[in-house]
């Protein structure tokens, strides 16, 4: 058990706080009373002394529920369950015990949701079992965040505005580390759902500790290990057999639109109520099948006859036009023959069977997206100790069909070349309970995202 006393705590960047008055029956405050704080689920158990005006404080305290049990001589104990800390939660909870034995108890196991009075920042908490029951496509929480007021994500966009703001000014923080690139204005990576506790999005009038951003503030706590075990497995899928037909397309084959996202998490302790470790895995495959245009060289222009005159160069400034729009084979350059060589002939034709003189080469093929990433977290409790470290990894391969088919032509769609994505993120937590008076919290983050581009040949 660790003993501190009660004393306030600021800028801690997501974590939740817990503080409030011991009162007597009277309403007189209570000094040099026992409170202690236990989550069930971690075994977490921590202590504080009630200072001359019957304050107690607990800090740097990761989402969960909580109970408070306050001893003094001269009064009931005192038990108070069901306290929910959420992210970035600062709680007020005044406790008043009534006279007696202090081997007697009162417990408190109903408990109404609290009103943080503490703070004026607005924005609310998106939960886990809210995540597992929503649909969102992509498995990305980034549309949740659309679901408190004043934020709306544009069709299309990848990052919500919030309050009118430019989406790159929004802070996003992953356990109080930022994981935003201010240019090009980007998330370096977007945590497996499932790994996911809950996530805080606030949206005005917040703390000064988060004095990066004019936007909004989206405050992520990851999952961590418990004295019990837990997994998950998943799968999703859609498959263009299960698609309807488009109104407007054409009759025929159904387009090719194959995309599985799977995965699992796995949880629990190395060793009880001390050390625990938490790991997921996603994989995501897609194919999504497309019909691209090119222009290439008809037959005729292949043979050197063209629809409109061209000058010979060799009659300089006189530009004398070869005879019937037809330039003679013998005039043909040498890296002009090898670079017609590499097109094909059109396959796409006019309503009078002729061959087009423009996007009259189609090809037809799949864009493909091969993505896998994983988290690894560990936590580990000793004396006045509380340490936790996490590893996230992400691979996205994108390739694009190419319009011809030696790999070359002119891609107009937003992945316009062979695009290999990596990021990694790595965070560690130190909370050292110095004394009975100081606390020192010690966080270390470090976030890249690189790009590798393959680009194509046009």
């Amino acid at each position: 058990m660790v003993l501190a006393c009660a004393q306030a705590v600021w800028a801690q960047a997501g974590r939740a706080e817990l503080f409030g008055t011991v009162r007597d029956p009277a309403g007189l405050a209570v000094a040099g009373a026992t409170a202690e704080l236990s989550e069930a689920n971690t075994g977490l158990r921590l202590a504080a002394l009630t200072g001359d005006r019957g304050e107690y404080h607990f800090a740097a305290l990761l989402p969960g529920l909580y109970r408070v049990t306050v001893r003094k001589a001269g009064f009931r104990t005192l038990q108070r369950a069901g306290i929910e800390l959420r992210v970035a939660d600062r709680v007020a909870a005044d406790l008043n015990l009534t006279l007696g034995d202090r081997n007697e108890s009162v417990e408190v196991t109903a408990s109404a949701p609290m009103l943080q009075t503490a703070g004026g920042a607005l924005g609310f908490v998106v939960e886990g079992h809210a995540m597992d029951t929503a649909p969102p496509d992509g498995r990305s929480f980034i549309p949740l965040i659309a679901l408190a007021p004043g934020v709306m994500l544009p069709p299309g966009q990848f990052l919500p505005r919030i309050n009118g703001s430019r989406p790159r000014t929004s802070e996003y923080l992953y356990d109080g580390v930022s994981v935003l690139e201010p240019e090009p204005g980007q998330v370096a990576y977007y945590p497996v759902l499932d790994s996911i506790a809950e996530f805080r999005v606030q949206t005005n009038s917040y703390s000064a500790e988060y004095g990066r951003s004019n936007g909004g503030v989206i405050q992520v706590a990851t999952k961590s290990g418990s004295n019990d075990w837990h997994g998950t497995l998943f799968e999703y899928f859609r498959n263009e057999a299960l698609n309807a037909c488009n109104l407007f397309a054409a009759a025929g084959t159904k387009p090719l639109f194959r995309r599985n996202l799977y995965g699992g998490v796995l949880g629990g302790p190395l060793r009880r109520n001390r050390t625990f470790f938490f790991v997921d895995y996603q994989g995501a495959r897609l194919n999504t099948g497309v019909t691209r245009f090119s222009t290439v060289p008809t037959s005729l222009q292949r043979q050197g006859v063209f629809a409109s005159a061209i000058t010979d160069p060799a009659t300089g400034a006189a530009r004398t036009p070869f005879p019937n729009r037809t330039m003679p084979a013998a005039r043909f350059d040498a890296a002009a023959l090898g670079l017609l060589g590499r097109y094909p002939a059109p396959n796409v034709f006019t309503l009078s069977g002729g061959e087009a003189t423009a996007n009259n080469y189609s090809r037809g093929g799949a864009d493909t997206d091969r993505a896998d990433q994983f988290d690894g977290r560990l936590d580990h409790r000793w004396l006045g100790h509380r340490f936790f470290a996490r590893y996230s990894f992400l691979r996205d391969d994108t390739r694009p069909m190419t319009p011809l088919p030696d790999g070359s032509g002119n891609l107009t769609t937003a992945a316009n070349a062979n695009t290999l994505t990596r990021a990694d993120g790595v965070t560690a937590e130190h909370t050292w309970t110095v004394s009975s008076a100081a606390v020192n919290q010690l966080r270390f983050g470090w976030t890249r995202r690189g790009f590798r581009v393959n680009a194509l040949d046009t």
